[in-house]
């Protein structure tokens, strides 16, 4: 959304996913939840990311790169 978090509308991005307003509600009661879900979301893939390169046996250097790295993306 182009105009930024605090005046698009659930309408809005219901339309954007290509979903009824009603099966957007089914999941998420209000833009808050919607937020919550994608930053949990988010924090997830950088957790499992950071996981994966502490799992690893590689220099230390690297290692610290690829955390870096991992925050990044």
């Amino acid at each position: 959304m182009s105009q930024g978090y605090s005046i698009t509308t659930i309408r809005q991005i219901a339309e954007a996913a290509q979903i009824g307003r009603g099966h957007l509600y089914y999941y998420f009661k209000k833009k808050e939840d919607i937020l919550l879900h994608l930053y949990k979301g988010l924090i997830g893939n950088i957790h499992e990311l950071l996981n994966n390169v502490l799992s690893k046996e590689i220099d230390p250097l690297e290692k610290y790169a690829l955390r870096v790295h991992a925050f990044i993306i």
